[in-house]
């Protein structure tokens, strides 16, 4: 079993007042597949996702302590941003924290070999050592983006 990163997008008619009020038992998904909340964590207009090369393991069924974490990076057009969320091993993101501001409208994102690229509107970006980062950062729960400049 894998972790594979969806964006569930509502009509404009559903209104929750939480994430943890998504209408999940609502989709139909095909036999042996599951869904669940990853986070409630702010991510405001989300337009594309990476997940980091931890996730290899992320839902092996294997002991979380023994687990590499997971970083999914989540893309905000509308806010000019890139979040990471962290899951160290139960299958759920305990952390957030802001990776990058101030981009051009970041279109796409895509995470190979430790770098994530990041496609904005006029160039594409690559940002070399961001899981370390990350998971140094967000227990810190520091800001990253200067890190990256």
């Amino acid at each position: 079993m894998h972790l594979i990163p969806i964006l569930m997008q509502l009509s404009n008619s559903t209104r929750v007042a939480s994430p943890s009020q998504l209408p999940l038992n609502e989709i139909k998904l095909p036999p042996g597949f599951s869904i669940a909340l990853y986070s409630d964590g702010p991510v405001p207009s989300a337009r594309s996702m990476a997940v980091s090369g931890g996730s290899n393991n992320a839902t092996s069924g294997r002991d979380a302590a023994t687990q590499a974490p997971v970083v999914v990076y989540v893309a905000s057009q509308a806010t000019g941003s890139v979040i990471a969320l962290v899951d160290r091993g139960d299958g759920k993101a305990e952390e957030s924290c802001l990776l990058l501001q101030g981009l051009n409208a970041p279109e796409g994102l895509v995470w190979h070999n430790g770098s994530l690229f990041v496609f904005e509107a006029t160039q594409l970006r690559r940002f070399d050592g961001v899981d370390a980062a990350v998971l140094n950062g967000c227990k810190a729960r520091r800001t990253l983006h200067a890190e990256f400049r």
